[in-house]
């Protein structure tokens, strides 16, 4: 329990630090010196096929199994390939778009409101995980959503505009941040649902296994839209000069240890602790705005952060066992009452 934990804290960790570092570093290149979406989200995916199938074939090969356990020369874990590939089927999509939508979305809203807007996605992965994944949720964790959802919206409310955003707001630039957070959440609940199960051996070297397999299968079926975007003057094709494709080698970096930590936290916890732990990325947020901008949030906005604070802290600890623990004390001192 307590290495699971401990795995679900270090991975929420890297997706606060890559998730913050990719606003920063892409915002200026998607906006100004490259804006061509498309290209770039095809871009991470070719490093993702690589890279990630590339360290699971290696890892594959050189694994030994602990002594007096049998395994096979070339571990799968729970999920066969022909599994895999027909969950990522269903799920490259919705993660590609999601993508897509967010780098669109960049030019067009500020870091702190995007990150927000993105992130307040934990209402949906809530009402789907209810559905879909017959999770129990408690009631608890909907009161920690409803605070974290009631802190985005003061701090997007409260904030302001940073004089040195490089962004311009605009409404359809929310509409493809909004559109981001609602394909994140189908994508989250379908990861849980169709790629993970306790009884896997190997959960971490399955995760770049999938997530190379949901970029495979992206690069077979989306590469014709680069032309067709071409064409009709949506996203013309040009090669990216040497300094902005050192910065698009730099995001797909951080962009694979984004995507293998959010599956590493989805597995270690659940899409809901994942999704309102994210959210922590506003905080995050303002730190670097304060570091790099030196940007003095509102205090109304500052109530907002701690009402993020609040409810991450909420999903996360065990307050609903002890409420439980409670309830079956006083239950037991009725009952002894009676007799």
């Amino acid at each position: 329990m307590w290495v699971r934990r401990g795995v679900a804290l270090v991975a929420l960790l890297s997706i606060l630090v890559s998730w913050t570092a990719m606003a920063e570093v892409l915002q200026d290149v998607v906006s100004n010196k490259y804006p061509k979406p498309f290209f770039v989200m095809m871009m991470t995916r070719v490093t993702h096929a690589v890279v990630l199938l590339g360290t699971w074939a290696v890892w594959s090969r050189t694994y030994r199994p602990a002594p007096g356990l049998e395994a096979a020369s070339f571990p799968t874990g729970a999920f066969t390939w022909r599994q895999y590939l027909k969950a990522a089927s269903l799920v490259y999509l919705p993660s590609f778009m999601s993508g897509y939508t967010w780098y669109l979305s960049l030019k067009h809203t500020s870091v702190g409101a995007n990150t927000a807007i993105v992130n307040s996605s934990c209402v949906l992965v809530f009402l789907l995980s209810a559905c879909f994944l017959r999770d129990n949720v408690s009631w608890l964790q909907l009161v920690s959503v409803v605070m974290t959802v009631g802190g985005v919206v003061m701090v997007c409310v409260f904030r302001g505009s940073d004089a040195e955003d490089n962004a311009t707001p605009t409404l359809a630039g929310y509409m493809w941040c909004l559109a981001s957070g609602v394909l994140y959440a189908i994508y989250e609940v379908g990861l849980k649902k169709f790629t993970m199960a306790r009884e896997d051996a190997f959960p971490v070297a399955n995760s770049f296994r999938m997530v190379g397999l949901i970029a495979v299968l992206s690069l077979l079926t989306l590469w014709p839209m680069l032309p067709v975007l071409d064409v009709a003057g949506v996203e013309p094709f040009a090669w990216p000069p040497l300094d902005v494709l050192k910065t698009l080698g730099l995001n797909a970096v951080l962009d694979i240890w984004l995507n293998i930590s959010i599956v590493v936290l989805i597995a270690a916890s659940t899409p809901v602790v994942a999704s309102v732990g994210q959210v922590l990325v506003v905080p995050v947020t303002v730190v670097c705005d304060r570091i790099l901008r030196s940007y003095v949030m509102p205090p109304l906005a500052v109530v907002g952060v701690a009402l993020i604070v609040v409810g991450f802290l909420i999903c996360v600890l065990p307050l609903q066992r002890l409420c439980e623990r409670r309830a079956q004390k006083k239950k037991n001192k009725s009952v002894e009452g009676i007799q």
